[in-house]
């Protein structure tokens, strides 16, 4: 099966069940034409496209080229955002172009982490969004709501009310679900089609088709790759500026009695990003001298309240990937320096910039941790079978990443 994701982190916290269910399983960091080949060993390819801050047209050309490339797969999971950023609709259709195909069915539900879907409307918090009318109006093809209580009456009564709406020309449904038994009866529904289709949603929807052998496919067992050697530090990354991120780190530097270092964000953006990262690594040696087996280092901006942005979106991206290349070359320079057992990141662009500074190829996903929360070995580069955890900054209660580190430690102990 092939993962297209539209970032980093979406592509691990979406693949990540499939190894839980035995099927071996890789995260491409960064699509390349033709990699395909490299990974023929692995039941599951997750991709990062790599599209979340593109333009609409610029995500569809891009998913269409990659979907185009899969010639001979025929199952494509279209992994979308959990609160639907970036671009699902065009992405959708990319892949429904690329494929040839008239049927997809969308669940954008994550149950675990708060996320559901009731009346067409996504809810995750305080947040509200009317996804039916996100893919209506982004896509080229009908779109139409399933209500919960279509969903509830079951799996034969759900096929015959799909295949209804099939013959009046909608081709994209997007379906209500607050449960995982929700999901469970849109993917044993999604059987009964035997039709070409598009399966989208997020890492919850994943995880019930993760679980089902029928719709993954099998392939080669597992294979055994070099274990990690006798590295200590672990090295908690953090590139988000969630609210909930920030609540996580404060509980983790409480627990563990570890100072937050701080990268010095307008610093980076007045053009001294060097001295930024010196002074950060400074200030790390000195942490890590102290304490050497955790270590914490943030972007500063995730601690300013109500920090607003006069600058364009473009404007403002550029400037997020300023910050975050210098905050993946601080994590760099810390590998080069100490025994680094495991980075713990937090962000996809912050996963995908440590991972360019690794030249990581891949990343094989060993576990979940906690719900959208994987864990895996980078593959290729120069911090080849370093454990990495990729971590998107809303997911996770307020002991998140407490639960990630103990994990790991618990991990170096049996190890």
């Amino acid at each position: 099966m092939i993962i297209i994701a539209d970032d980093l982190t979406g592509a691990s916290d979406s693949a990540v069940p499939y190894k839980e269910n035995g099927f071996s399983t890789i995260v491409e960091v960064l699509y390349e034409d033709g990699d395909i080949e490299r990974y023929k060993e692995y039941d599951i390819l997750s991709i990062n496209a790599d599209t979340r801050w593109l333009d609409s047209r610029q995500a569809y050309e891009k998913v269409y080229s990659i979907t185009r490339q899969m010639s001979g797969i025929d199952c494509i999971y279209k992994k979308i955002d959990s609160v639907l950023r970036g671009n699902p609709a065009s992405e959708l259709d990319a892949v429904m172009d690329a494929m040839n195909c008239r049927l997809a069915l969308v669940a954008p539900s994550f149950p675990e982490n708060g996320r559901i879907v009731c009346g067409g409307i996504l809810a995750a918090g305080d947040l509200r969004i009317d996804a039916v009318e996100l893919f209506a109006q982004g896509m080229e093809r009908r779109v139409e709501g399933v209500l919960l209580d279509t969903v509830r009456k079951g799996t034969e009564s759900l096929e015959a009310f799909l295949r209804e709406k099939q013959a009046g020309g909608t081709e994209v449904f997007v379906l209500d679900a607050c449960t995982d038994e929700d999901l469970k009866i849109i993917k044993e529904t999604a059987k009964l089609f035997e039709e070409k289709k598009v399966l989208c949603g997020s890492a919850g929807f994943a995880k019930q088709v993760s679980g089902d052998e029928s719709m993954v496919g099998c392939g080669s067992e597992f294979p055994r790759k070099k274990k990690e050697n006798n590295a200590r530090l672990i090295l908690a990354a953090i590139g988000s500026r969630s609210v909930e991120t920030a609540c996580q780190v404060k509980r983790v530097s409480e627990l563990f009695q570890v100072p937050i270092v701080q990268l010095e964000t307008k610093m980076v953006l007045n053009g001294c990003a060097d001295r930024a990262v010196r002074a950060c690594m400074d200030r790390l040696t000195e942490v890590i001298g102290q304490n050497g087996e955790l270590a914490l280092v943030t972007v500063d901006s995730l601690f300013r309240e109500n920090e607003t942005a006069a600058q364009s979106g473009r404007e403002e991206s550029e400037q997020a990937m300023q910050i975050v290349e210098a905050l993946g070359k601080v994590v760099k320079e810390v590998y080069n320096r100490f025994h680094v057992e495991a980075i713990i990141s937090t962000g996809g662009d912050t996963s995908l910039q440590i991972c360019k500074a690794f030249c990581t190829s891949g990343i094989e996903l060993l576990d979940e941790i906690a719900p959208g929360i994987p864990i895996g070995r980078m593959v290729g580069g120069e911090a080849e079978s370093t454990l990495i955890v990729t971590k998107s900054g809303g997911f996770g209660i307020g002991d998140a990443l407490v639960q990630v580190i103990e994990y790991i430690q618990r991990r170096k102990q049996f190890s």
